[in-house]
């Protein structure tokens, strides 16, 4: 079937393979709410996030029509991130909502879970940075009952977001420092692992602990490396040329900046600037003035 080739496909980590596949039988309307949803992945892996929430919320509509309501909210809530990374916050906190309504007098599970770690992510774009911290730990919670290690590790991360934010600095990166282990040493699945790499070398940058971050831009770029992986798209990157300009690696670092403008287009498009910056960042380096 062509959600066995697409999983197949995302076994080998050929992303591109995999939304080819899938948007061809997209366009004769082959897919079913599970492969709408391997769509969405496709698409976000190969740098179009509106397509990605585009194949989602159809996704939604699917599971919600077939009665799915434990999936309908794990969809709802993978929207309410989507549409965070946009920052489009209104319409995150809308998603999120309804996979509260939909989760309503349902035993606690790992959508649960997934729901308080975007909450957690939510209120801190958001400033509430204790309510952040508290939906992390419920987040942790429910990962040790469910044993979740990609929860869990989102969670850590998260939590040591939190009490960097709270002033609490070398609790927190140690903090995040666990989750990015778990993450380099292949425990999680590439998604994940990719998104605690990027968080955790982001907090590494924001309170200007270069070493860590270099160390840590290392590890992932070994983890990338063993995985075939190509690199986590949008902003990530941008985090990643920036530490590793700082280590004088200019032609690694352009090209990083260079792929991210190219996928910033589909994910924070107010973003380019700053990915262009850096490029004119590395070219002054290099004494390319014009």
């Amino acid at each position: 079937s062509v959600g066995q080739r697409a999983r197949e496909a995302f076994a080998q980590h050929a992303w591109v393979d995999a939304f080819d596949l899938l948007s061809r039988a997209d366009a004769s309307g082959g897919l079913t709410p599970d492969e709408l949803e391997l769509l969405g992945q496709a698409a976000w892996w190969t740098g179009r996030l509106p397509l990605a929430i585009d194949a989602r919320e159809r996704a939604y509509a699917g599971f919600l029509r077939a009665g799915e309501d434990v999936q309908a909210a794990f969809t709802a809530v993978g929207l309410g991130r989507d549409n965070l990374l946009r920052n489009a916050q209104p319409v995150a906190a809308a998603w999120l909502k309804r996979a509260e309504r939909l989760l309503e007098g349902r035993d606690e599970g790992p959508v649960h879970g997934w729901l308080s770690v975007t909450r957690s992510l939510l209120a801190g774009l958001s400033g509430q940075v204790d309510e952040a911290a508290a939906e992390a730990d419920r987040a942790l919670a429910i990962a040790a009952v469910v044993k979740d290690p990609d929860l869990s590790a989102e969670a850590t991360v998260i939590k040591g977001l939190s009490l960097i934010y709270q002033g609490r600095v070398e609790e927190g990166l140690a903090t995040v420092d666990q989750a990015a282990l778990a993450a380099v040493a292949g425990e999680l699945q590439p998604l994940i692992a990719g998104a605690v790499c990027c968080s955790t070398i982001s907090a590494c940058t924001s309170v200007g602990d270069w070493p860590r971050a270099l160390q840590w831009t290392e590890a992932q770029d070994r983890w990338c490396q063993r995985e075939r992986i190509a690199g986590y798209p949008g902003m990530c990157r941008l985090y990643r040329a920036e530490a590793k300009r700082l280590r004088g690696a200019w032609l690694e670092a352009e090209t990083e900046a260079r792929r991210a403008t190219d996928e910033l287009q589909g994910f924070v498009p107010a973003a380019i600037g700053l990915a262009l910056y850096e490029v004119g960042v590395i070219r002054l380096r290099r004494g390319d003035l014009p």
